[in-house]
């Protein structure tokens, strides 16, 4: 059969739309094993110091480590400095799942969980190790339990260190030397029956205005572990330190329920390992930055008074009257458990 031009042209036009519609079509096909990754979780953490802290070093030590145990499917962003507000409002912020790590201390807890006051007791805990055993333990396990009553899981225990005071007056030696001073505080109720007991005037003021408060003399001092002094550069509106020790301080590597309990649970077992190992390295390199840094500070040239282990004593005795004061209040079960723990160890 004879085709004519016409017929030619017509089945090389037919040709080339059927070579463009399979062409079209290969475009769409997947590569073998090219299936769609999952969206990356993006989750904020929230910390009140600066990037120079043990905090934040521990912070970015959980972000690295949920990266790589999740293939990097999870991005921890870290909001440094109280960017997300004071530890009391970020706890709050994590129980409304408006963001979801903290590294924090337990003090604010006492607002919701009056059991954590057990941990705040004055001169209750005298060394690193006593702590370690102590919150590695029945009592630590336990605490932990109760966070998820209040929309919180507890990671780990961190450590913020034993507390000291600084100020621009007078030297610190005995709690005669306090009276009549105001010292800035953590809203913490037993605390600052503590200060008032030992006769100052104790101030609540969130940890990222403390600076500026100890530079315009809205207080007369404040009390933080020697690090955070240090790393604060508090010594540079301060004329004093004094190695008091007075509260041993730890941290929560907390994380929000409302946040937790809907990622898939290979992703939150990934997020609680990290925090587990998170928390062991803030310790360490806490330890080893808060043994430089009143030596620092010295010679920086603020003044240092080193109280003897009998100048101590008297704070320890002198606080006493607090512990019959919140027996009940944190409850006498709690209470029981914490006196024997630190007994035992």
């Amino acid at each position: 059969m004879k085709i004519g031009k016409k017929g030619i042209s017509f089945i090389v036009l037919m040709l080339f739309c059927i070579s463009f519609v399979v062409g079209c079509g290969s475009g769409d096909k997947k590569p073998a094993g090219a299936e769609k990754q999952p969206e990356k979780i993006v989750l904020r953490f929230g910390h009140t110091t600066s990037t120079e802290t043990p905090t934040h070093k521990g912070a970015q030590y959980f972000a690295d480590k949920v990266k790589e145990k999740t293939n990097g499917r999870v991005e921890v962003q870290i909001f440094p400095g109280g960017q997300l507000g004071g530890e009391k409002a970020q706890l709050e912020g994590l129980m409304a799942g408006t963001h979801d790590f903290h590294l924090g201390t337990q003090a604010p807890l006492s607002n919701w969980l009056p059991q954590f006051m057990a941990l705040d007791l004055p001169y209750l805990i005298s060394s690193e190790q006593q702590a370690d055993k102590i919150l590695n333990g029945e009592v630590g396990k336990y605490l932990l339990s109760l966070l998820p009553s209040k929309g919180l899981y507890g990671l780990g225990w961190g450590e913020n260190g034993f507390r000291d005071f600084t100020n621009s007056k007078r030297p610190l030696f005995t709690p005669d030397d306090l009276k009549g001073l105001k010292i800035r505080v953590m809203e913490n109720k037993l605390m600052i029956d503590t200060f008032k007991l030992w006769g100052c005037d104790p101030t609540p003021i969130p940890f990222p205005e403390v600076y500026t408060a100890l530079q315009q003399k809205t207080v007369d001092g404040q009390e933080n572990p020697a690090i955070l002094i240090e790393k604060s550069r508090f010594y540079e509106v301060q004329k004093y330190l004094s190695i008091t020790h007075h509260f041993y301080s730890p941290l929560i590597l907390y994380a929000s329920k409302v946040t937790m309990d809907k990622l898939p649970e290979d992703i939150k077992k990934a997020i609680f390992e990290a925090g587990a190992e998170a928390c062991e390295y803030q310790k360490k390199v806490l330890r080893e930055d808060n043994a430089k840094a009143v030596a620092v500070m010295e010679k920086a040239g603020i003044q240092v008074n080193r109280l003897t282990p009998e100048q101590m004593k008297v704070w320890a005795d002198t606080s006493r009257p607090i512990y019959e004061m919140y027996k009940d209040k944190m409850g006498a079960d709690i209470y029981e458990k914490v006196m024997a723990a630190v007994k035992a160890n």
